[in-house]
């Protein structure tokens, strides 16, 4: 019998500190591959639960907030260049199908930060859209313009 993935010490000398939040594409949702900040790639392989597979890749656990459950991601990279950190494979798909995330939805990455630090731990979370007029097929930049005319009368 395999051994159940143990949930994350989560009490009350546990503290959860934002990573990084990203408002999700059509490639995170349609293609299930989600890119992040190359500046959260070091701490993500540093901690990583494989070493990197050919020099691109790493398998990470993280604490899924919401569904109470451990998941693991695989995060690769392009092997020339500028790196770009992407989050794939079927668990990923598996986490976007399940929490049914449409373009515009948010998710968050935590990392918890433990009394008695046994190792760092990353949480997930997911914030819905309040409108979807991102789906719509207007860009990021024009849906901001909007909303500032809007705000502003000039429409």
């Amino acid at each position: 019998m395999a051994a159940q993935p143990q949930r994350p010490n989560i009490d009350n000398q546990v503290s959860m500190i934002l990573l990084f939040s990203i408002i999700l594409g059509k490639s995170a949702v349609n293609f299930y591959r989600q890119s992040f900040p190359t500046k959260f790639l070091a701490l993500l392989f540093l901690h990583a639960s494989q070493v990197l597979q050919g020099g691109h890749a790493a398998e990470i656990e993280v604490w899924d907030v919401k569904k109470q459950k451990l998941r693991k991601f695989v995060c690769r990279t392009r092997r020339e260049k500028y790196p770009k950190p992407v989050l794939s494979g079927r668990n990923w798909r598996g986490f976007i199908q399940e929490n049914k995330l449409k373009v515009g939805d948010r998710i968050l990455f935590f990392k918890q930060v433990a009394a008695g630090d046994h190792g760092v731990r990353f949480g997930i979370d997911v914030e819905r859209a309040t409108t979807n007029i991102v789906s719509a097929g207007t860009s990021t930049t024009n849906v901001v313009s909007l909303i500032t005319a809007i705000a502003s009368g000039d429409n």
